[in-house]
């Protein structure tokens, strides 16, 4: 099979830690210099601790090659120093992305790989990445939107479908299970209306799982969802949001007694307000508060649950600051931690996330030095709560 992918193997850097450590909570970060002008990207960290990060850039600066005018999927594996372990791009396409990553038990990872051919269209693969090379395992014949662990070693695979209809395109979601090879296991597809969009966030949840979605109609309307599977991947419920705007989750952290914490922002008017949605294990809306409403384009980028307690990233002044704060049962703030050090956010939820392993979080975000804005690069900052 031609190997038409670039693994890089990299063991010269410990990448640098320009960023200044902030007083507090905040440790010092990692950076990640050979990855800027980020689009989109997620990671998680691995069993062994060390960091897998995935997503979309422009620019290579070194790791990845020289700066690029089409957009780059990347992956990289980098230990709990900096060290990067293994990592890969592919240029061969007009613009390509990695839309998610699986662990693999042997030190790789499944990598969901998406590429655009001027002609030819979009086209998909799941990847076999290892510290020695990847290769091509399968093409996915649909339009894959993501891919998450299935908590066994295997996936899924978000996908949607679409039929041209006179007033626009009817989308309907698919979801596919593989096994811990990449086999297809089964595939599910649903209704079009009201379930238009993507899954995205699964984990188990009794004999089944839940994820997010996303329930769209005609109008200003347009309200995120919890949607419950059994094991098969059949569609049993649907928990909404309430009101008649525009609603978005940024990230959910689901909580030990079955319920889940829901972050994200409502849209009022042309203005985004920070909201938390806190569900209990029935689906009922807990409670549904906002946060800083003095403060504008507020935003909680992400949520994470550690035992009983949540912490969520709050971004505001127009998201190019942002706090760690702790969110008790109730929905209130008990506790806040301004960051003050000198990187400074890329302004999108696409751009931070929280990662959590063994009790112990890290914020991986993209972001510029204060003292030189727009030169990008991603971090990792650890939290010590």
């Amino acid at each position: 099979m031609k190997k038409w992918i670039t693994l890089a193997l990299i063991a010269l850097l410990p990448l640098a830690q320009a960023a200044s450590a902030d007083e507090g909570i905040f440790g010092e970060p990692l950076c990640f210099r050979g990855i800027s002008a980020v689009f989109e990207f997620d990671g998680t960290v691995l069993p062994n601790g060390n960091f897998l990060l995935f997503g979309s850039t422009m620019s290579g600066n070194g790791l990845f090659g020289p700066q690029s005018a089409k957009e780059t999927g990347f992956a990289l594996c980098a230990d709990a120093a900096g060290d990067v372990i293994w990592s890969y791009t592919c240029d061969e396409a007009e613009s390509n992305y990695v839309l998610g990553a699986v662990p693999k038990g042997d030190g790789g990872a499944w990598l969901l790989y998406r590429e655009y051919i001027e002609g030819k269209g979009l086209t998909h693969r799941l990847i076999d990445a290892q510290p020695d090379g990847a290769h091509v395992v399968h093409e996915l014949g649909k339009d894959v939107t993501g891919m998450y662990p299935a908590g066994d070693g295997g996936m899924f695979v978000d996908a949607t479908t679409w039929d041209n209809l006179p007033d626009g395109l009817l989308w309907s979601p698919q979801l596919s299970r593989l096994d811990a090879d990449g086999n297809e296991l089964w595939t599910r597809a649903f209704e079009a209306y009201p379930y238009h969009g993507m899954f995205s966030h699964f984990t188990p949840h009794g004999d089944g799982y839940r994820a997010i979605g996303v329930e769209e109609s005609q109008g200003p309307i347009r309200r995120a969802f919890i949607a419950e599977f059994d094991a098969h991947g059949n569609l049993l419920d649907v928990y909404k949001t309430d009101g008649d705007t525009r609603t978005y989750f940024s990230d959910i952290a689901w909580l030990p007694d079955g319920g889940l914490v829901a972050a994200g922002y409502e849209m009022i008017g042309s203005e985004m307000q920070g909201r938390m949605w806190r569900f209990g294990a029935d689906g009922s809306i807990v409670f549904k508060k906002e946060y800083y409403p003095s403060a504008q384009q507020t935003n909680f980028f992400a949520v994470a649950s550690v035992g009983d307690a949540v912490f969520a990233i709050n971004g505001f002044d127009n998201l190019r600051t942002f706090c760690v704060d702790r969110i008790e049962p109730d929905g209130s703030i008990s506790v806040s931690y301004p960051y003050t050090g000198n990187l400074y956010p890329a302004g999108e939820f696409e751009f931070v996330r929280i990662l959590e392993k063994d009790g112990r979080l890290y914020i991986a975000l993209c972001a510029a030095e204060a003292k030189a804005q727009g030169a990008e690069s991603l971090y990792i900052i650890p939290l010590d709560l």
